[in-house]
């Protein structure tokens, strides 16, 4: 089910009795690991939030299926830090969501910054990078996304703790799902490279 950071943190009795119940895994929206980015997020929340909801879930046996915003400032130190907090904080599932301006969330972005026309509408679905990344080329933003996201999926611990706790079944679903968001990231490098075939770094500011 989808949870709320500060719900989570203010309602830990309540977790530990749906996880008694059959409770195996919460969506939740760290969205950052900085009070400075949430707050430009327009996030009404803080790291230290995230982190009381993420030790409750933990304390009550419920995985955190975590979705996180990465910014187009990010370097790939960013990512690579990104990826060490997330296994610190025991994360075993993670949805990666380029930040995406769109309309009425309050983020706001220079129309020449824009990868992504605003009237594609397919391709503004949280999933694709819309902002020009400030530090790498779009093709690199996706092979940051994608090893962070396998990082995390594919890490020793994470995948044995999946065939200790999910039935086989479950475990065949999230292979099909780690296969198909692999050859989506590995389409998603090779038409931005098509495309931007000529540049290499991009250091366009964003709003």
């Amino acid at each position: 089910m989808y949870g709320r950071a500060d719900f989570i943190a203010e309602h830990p009795l309540l977790i530990k009795q749906l996880q008694k119940i059959g409770l195996r895994t919460v969506i939740v929206g760290i969205e950052s690991f900085s009070d400075q980015e949430l707050a430009s997020f327009e996030k009404r929340t803080t790291a230290s939030i995230n982190e009381s909801a993420l030790a409750i879930l933990k304390e009550c046996g419920v995985d955190c299926y975590a979705a996180v915003i990465t910014s187009p400032g990010w370097s790939e130190n960013d990512f690579k830090e990104a990826g060490k907090k997330l296994l610190e904080m025991g994360i075993k599932f993670v949805n990666l969501q380029p930040l995406t301006p769109l309309k009425g969330t309050g983020i706001d972005a220079a129309e020449e910054n824009l990868v992504i026309s605003r009237e594609d509408y397919p391709k503004w679905d949280l999933a694709h990078v819309t902002i020009m990344p400030q530090k790498m080329s779009v093709s690199s933003y996706y092979t940051n996304l994608m090893n962070l996201y396998e990082r995390i999926m594919f890490h020793p611990k994470n995948l044995f703790s999946h065939f200790i706790h999910y039935p086989l079944y479950m475990q065949w679903k999230l292979a099909k799902g780690l296969y198909r968001v692999h050859k989506q990231y590995r389409e998603r490098i090779k038409n931005t490279k098509t495309k931007y075939a000529q540049d290499s770094v991009y250091t366009t500011n964003t709003v």
